[in-house]
């Protein structure tokens, strides 16, 4: 089965293209690549299939958009278009029936230092600050999932139970 966008093929985006540099990530419903724009700076696309006429490529884009403004754990999404409609082929015949919008393309911002378990796998054993910074972003990156935002992360809001809960008893 051939790639329809294969390693160090471009990729048209609004106006411009990019160039896609590595495959990250890939399932059903979505794919994530390495790519370049036309000024050399590495970004990534986010594909994510369309399943329903709702979109939800446009809505994961606006969820990305709205909560990278809000929270700076967050990767924000800095743009979003849809691909080239493909044509829809008919069930009664070999006919060309419409076209129909299949995947939404989301511009997102390249993480240089990858994924934490390459980076902890890398250094072996973190200092208390990196290791903080890291707890912080996991922690700040579950209350996204969520949907739950609070303005003071930090040791003197979280207490330990099982699982661990976090809150503020006085501003923070």
């Amino acid at each position: 089965m051939t790639q329809k966008h294969p390693v160090g093929t471009s990729v048209p985006f609004f106006n411009s293209a990019c160039t896609i540099l590595i495959k990250i990530a890939r399932d059903s419903g979505m794919a994530v690549e390495k790519v370049l724009s036309a000024r050399n700076k590495p970004f990534v696309f986010k594909k994510v299939k369309e399943f329903e006429p709702c979109g939800l490529g446009r809505e994961e884009f606006d969820r990305q958009f709205i909560f990278g403004r809000v929270s700076r754990h967050t990767v924000r999404a800095n743009d979003g278009c849809y691909e080239k409609p493909e044509p829809k082929m008919s069930s009664s015949s070999d006919a060309v029936s419409e076209m129909t919008r299949s995947k939404f393309r989301i511009l997102m911002k390249w993480a240089p230092y990858g994924e934490l378990g390459d980076v902890v796998r890398g250094h072996g054993a973190l200092g208390y600050s990196v290791a903080w910074r890291f707890f912080d972003q996991i922690l700040a990156s579950k209350m996204h999932r969520h949907s739950y935002f609070h303005g003071g992360i930090a040791p003197r809001n979280i207490f330990i139970f099982s699982p661990c809960k976090f809150t503020s008893y006085k501003n923070p």
